[in-house]
């Protein structure tokens, strides 16, 4: 049994933010080139299955935040960045195996309701 997802395009230099205006917590995945699906790559797919960098790390799949906390995913070009978003409360220390980088300080909750400009 596994989850279903659908990602949709908000806006460009956005972010994703709850119905109150809140961003979400987000785990960082560097160097993902293109942003979109492609076989083997993209936001949708790390965010969802993981990526070679993390398993390497020594985070497999059943160490992986809980995918029903999953509610995005922002890309930054310039970056080259993934930023997968989850419900606050979501991720913790344990995880730091799982992403490039983690902020943890964000507190939306729920589905994606609209994107807001990016500030800087």
């Amino acid at each position: 049994k596994g989850n279903d997802y659908i990602f949709s395009r908000e806006q460009y230099n956005s972010v994703c933010v709850d119905n109150k205006g809140k961003q979400y917590e987000w785990g960082a995945i560097q160097g993902v080139y293109p942003s979109i699906a492609t076989k083997g790559g993209g936001c949708s797919n790390f965010c969802v299955k993981g990526y070679g960098r993390a398993e390497a790390k020594g985070c497999s799949s059943s160490q992986r935040p809980n995918p029903n906390k999953l509610v995005g995913f922002d890309y930054d070009c310039d970056k080259a960045t993934c930023y997968c978003l989850y419900e606050k409360d979501t991720l913790s220390s344990k995880y730091d195996k799982c992403f490039d980088s983690m902020d943890r300080s964000n507190t939306g909750s729920g589905d994606v309701t609209r994107a807001t400009t990016k500030q800087g």
